[in-house]
């Protein structure tokens, strides 16, 4: 079988603002309306496809004037956007309400540092971390205490007098 037996597709979309922007966000992660227009129709306008768009809010001017798909710009670091954005309006740049109003509405809320809670050993902690609480928990010094990120989880060895100390052996139980 040295034959390809697929067909190429060709996007088509002619008529509808919202199956072209469809089409092309299945084909391409970035926004460009002209692009967006050619597959509506000869006679549609990359303006007429952004004012579409942004009154579904499926679109969101960047300060910098590009434009971004919601899904991309809604997610993230959304209360830098936020700051960014509330910046932007305080510079004199229009079109930064809708930005704002659609990231003050997806703003988690704040949790407490006494609520959180991390179980030891979890992967996304850096080893360093570790190093740093046993250090601090045993009163070592840094280079009696090494910890190793291995495939199944981490080695912590405690080296020096620090290993001979009564909290380290209930440490290490």
């Amino acid at each position: 079988m040295l034959r390809n037996t697929m067909r190429l597709t060709k996007l088509d979309a002619k008529g509808s603002f919202a199956d072209a922007y469809a089409l092309y966000r299945s084909e391409a992660l970035d926004f460009d309306a002209a692009e967006v227009a050619k597959l509506a129709g000869a006679d549609t306008s990359p303006h007429d496809v952004i004012a579409f768009l942004q009154e579904r809010n499926l679109v969101f001017k960047m300060p910098d004037g590009r434009w971004m798909p919601n899904e991309i710009y809604l997610a993230g670091n959304v209360r830098r956007k936020l700051r960014e954005g509330i910046a932007a309006k305080d510079d004199g740049i229009e079109g930064t309400d809708a930005n704002i109003e659609a990231l003050a509405a997806i703003i988690p809320e704040d949790v407490p540092y006494h609520k959180i809670t991390v179980q030891i050993g979890a992967a996304w902690i850096p080893a360093s971390d570790y190093e740093q609480f046993i250090t601090e928990l045993l009163e070592a010094t840094a280079e009696h205490v090494q910890v190793v990120k291995g495939m199944s989880g981490y080695n912590v060895r405690i080296g020096g007098r620090t290993a001979d100390s009564r909290d380290a052996r209930l440490l290490a139980g």
